[in-house]
């Protein structure tokens, strides 16, 4: 009777001791000399890129395994990352003096991107074939145009319904993902899958950005009165914590975040709460020591990355592994 009341006691122990553990080990970001750095992208090898300061200068970085590399072309001004891919290419943006342009980069080399005729460009996704996506302005002109870019060769993105569109992001079966303003003045998603364009605008909604997709198609992005989950023609509102979803998996997991600095005034513009959503659940991101974060970025894997900050504290970056791959 004793052995059995003890055997309970040791298992109710390790039950509450498991309910007291955090459903994610946490590890902070930023690299060595500098003062803030944010994470926003990680791929399936947990490969992790994002950008920050050193106090000086603007610059972007890759952390892998516990080492940091620098991102700056040299005689740019500032780079940004923005996404990385499998095979550890990453894509984003600077400025070498005369030129905001998109850039890759893979071990050492850069490319620089920037459509023929075009004053400006951004970088903001690609995919494991190294097809890339992004946005920019041509010449002489203040309305957006969204691009692919593919072995050396630039395709245009505009909506027929839009004088305006943002390419925001690629799944690796080529299906692209954005934002666009109508001539109707309505702002609404769009997907691009070979040639062909899709609304994303959830019905009632007044309107709506689409800025991730997964391998299986599935859309998430937000607008007037929310966030949503788009496929296969169908929309799923999601819960009101998720007003800003930032990221997809493969698997339908979301991250994302509320900002309710934006409605308390620019003193509280630091104010993100961090969020995850699976299975209709919403759970908030509590990284240890901070009580505002915005995930960024997903992986099939279900590791986050994103940034904390505080009110009187500079942005570093954060992953966010699930304890039972943690441990």
């Amino acid at each position: 009777m004793k052995q059995k009341l003890l055997l309970t006691m040791i298992i109710n122990l390790l039950v509450m001791y498991g309910c007291m553990q955090p459903e994610y080990k946490y590890q902070y970001l930023l690299p060595s000399g500098w003062v803030e750095a944010e994470a926003e992208d990680i791929n399936n090898s947990g490969v992790v890129v994002g950008y920050g300061s050193d106090g000086t200068k603007a610059m972007s970085f890759i952390y892998d395994n516990g080492e940091y590399t620098e991102i700056l072309q040299s005689g740019w001004e500032f780079a940004y990352a923005l996404a990385i891919n499998d095979n550890g290419v990453v894509v984003g943006y600077g400025f070498d003096g005369t030129a905001q342009k998109g850039f890759i980069y893979y071990d050492g080399e850069y490319t620089e991107l920037l459509p023929p005729g075009w004053s400006y460009a951004s970088a903001t996704a690609i995919n494991n074939n190294g097809v890339v996506v992004g946005w920019g302005t041509e010449q002489g002109s203040l309305d957006l145009k969204g691009f692919i870019y593919e072995n050396g060769e630039y395709t245009e993105l505009l909506p027929p319904w839009c004088k305006d569109a943002s390419a925001l992001a690629i799944n690796n079966n080529g299906i692209v993902v954005g934002s666009s303003l109508g001539h109707d003045g309505v702002f609404k998603g769009f997907i691009y899958d070979n040639g062909e364009y899709t609304e994303v605008l959830t019905p009632g909604w007044a309107s709506a950005s689409a800025t991730r997709i997964n391998d299986n198609g599935a859309v998430v992005g937000n607008g007037s009165d929310g966030s949503f989950i788009y496929k296969d023609g169908e929309y799923t509102v999601l819960p009101d914590e998720m007003s800003r979803p930032s990221d997809i998996n493969n698997n339908g997991v979301v991250v994302g975040f509320s900002h309710p600095g934006l409605q308390t005034g620019p003193s509280n513009w630091w104010k993100y709460i961090g969020f995850i959503y699976k299975a209709g659940e919403v759970t908030e991101l509590k990284p240890q020591g901070y009580r505002y974060s915005a995930p960024t970025s997903i992986n099939n894997e279900g590791v986050v990355v994103g940034f904390v900050l505080g009110k009187y504290r500079a942005p570093r970056g954060f992953i966010a592994t699930p304890r039972i791959n943690a441990d």
